[in-house]
């Protein structure tokens, strides 16, 4: 069983923001793969059990505000009983250029206070993540904090939409092929 969470802001006030991008990517493969996703409430968070590629996945959308994600995340693997080996975390990144996407294993938070506080209710750095950039000439005009709460415009929308294509085929070939080097590969390059 695989968790994979999407990181945002709940409510409609932050949907279309930079910050939500975790939940939108989510959204996206619900669409793309024809799931019929239907989100239910949970605890901290709103999650659907899907079964693709023989796999059964939790998609998961924390239902608290971003700095306390961690909430959401340790409840949800506490509840299945699974560990950090069955996480995988999507998430803006700041520090890469707008429609960019990296897929890793472990690292640091990176200033994002969502992912620490996943890293800090774990005790460990040591699951998947997604990366979404959102690096924009905008970030160096205003501060972070508004940056990320700002929603997105029509060209950054169309480069999300290229690096969420370029992650659900990245994560295609992880559930599907079985082969996680080969996706974090098809990923990671231009």
């Amino acid at each position: 069983m695989i968790v994979l969470t999407g990181l945002g802001n709940p409510g409609l006030k932050y949907a279309f923001t930079r910050h939500n991008l975790g939940f939108l990517f989510l959204d996206y493969l619900c669409e793309n793969w024809q799931l019929n996703c239907n989100f239910k409430k949970k605890f901290d968070y709103y999650y659907d059990i899907i079964s693709f590629c023989n796999q059964d996945l939790i998609f998961v959308k924390p239902d608290t505000f971003m700095n306390l994600s961690g909430i959401a995340v340790k409840e949800v693997l506490n509840y299945y009983k699974l560990n950090e080996d069955s996480l995988i975390v999507c998430h803006d990144d700041k520090d890469l250029e707008c429609g960019d996407v990296r897929f890793k294993k472990g690292g640091g938070a990176g200033g994002h206070n969502g992912l620490k506080h996943i890293i800090d209710g774990l005790k460990t750095n040591d699951f998947l993540r997604i990366r979404f950039g959102i690096k924009t000439e905008r970030l160096a005009q205003i501060p972070l904090s508004a940056f990320v709460l700002e929603k997105f415009t029509e060209d950054e929308e169309v480069k999300y939409v290229e690096a969420f294509k370029k992650a659900m085929r990245g994560l295609e070939i992880f559930l599907c092929e079985g082969n996680l080097n080969e996706a974090i590969k098809f990923v990671n390059t231009k």
